[in-house]
């Protein structure tokens, strides 16, 4: 395959990946070409898109599907010092770490306390109730978990914390659902709004647009897309630079 079927293939099969689904009756909300970084009230617009229409790629409701990627938790957080860990799990803890479905929200604010708990500016003495469900010192008894293997998540455990969340809602606060935000997504990859990527896609004949937009997407799909984004961007520099286009970001 010469290196221009080539290019053409992976960037075809990129925007391939990211179609919006037929059925979506939303709109997208205008943004300009190299705006990557969202300001708070672009964001709320893509929400109440995402609240009226669901997913632009696969019309999927958060607020009525349990089935979006729960956070695998480790109980007691990994970050924490030996003796916060033995506060959490109790008197006769032997080192073992276990994983619980946790909501995106919950994770946030655990992710906080452990940071607080850290640096100093907590003792897990002085924790609110509230607080102390956040890190899995307070926990409904005989919920379902899955041995942790170690500091990362591996794929089986995480499909399993996936069952589990289904089953179970998340150990922290009892919600059904694991997220209730959208993916801001540029329905045009925001990685390809760059002059030299235009440059590329004029140069292989490949349609180039002139108006750009945000969708509201679940995490699913966010994270089902630009898995080849870096694969991408290194063959189109390599193929701008044979063709002696020029090679710079905007």
């Amino acid at each position: 395959m010469s290196s221009q079927a080539y290019i053409t293939s992976l960037i075809t099969q990129e925007l391939n990946r990211n179609k919006t689904n037929p059925g979506w009756r939303g709109h997208g909300i205008d943004v300009r070409r190299n705006q990557f970084s969202l300001t708070p009230d672009l964001r709320e617009q893509v929400q109440e898109v995402g609240r009226q229409h669901g997913c632009h790629t696969c019309l999927t409701r958060l607020e009525i599907d349990s089935d979006q990627p729960w956070v695998g938790d480790h109980i007691p957080p990994t970050k924490l010092t030996a003796r916060d860990k033995a506060k959490i799990m109790g008197p006769f803890w032997r080192g073992k770490i276990y994983l619980y479905p946790q909501c995106h929200e919950c994770s946030h604010q655990q992710s906080a306390i452990v940071d607080a708990l850290k640096r100093g500016r907590m003792r897990f003495e002085t924790l609110k109730r509230r607080q102390k469900e956040l890190i899995g010192a307070v926990r409904a008894d005989g919920a379902d978990r899955v041995r942790s293997s170690g500091p990362k998540v591996t794929a089986d455990e995480a499909q399993a914390i996936q069952d589990v969340g289904v089953r179970e809602g998340c150990h922290s606060c009892g919600t059904r659902y694991p997220v209730t935000t959208y993916h801001a997504d540029h329905s045009f990859p925001q990685e390809f709004c760059t002059s030299y990527m235009e440059a590329v896609f004029k140069n292989l004949g490949l349609e180039y647009p002139d108006t750009f937009d945000l969708r509201p997407q679940c995490p699913r799909c966010s994270g089902h897309q630009g898995g080849k984004i870096k694969q991408i961007r290194d063959e189109a520099m390599k193929y701008a630079t044979a063709q002696r286009l020029p090679v710079y970001k905007f």
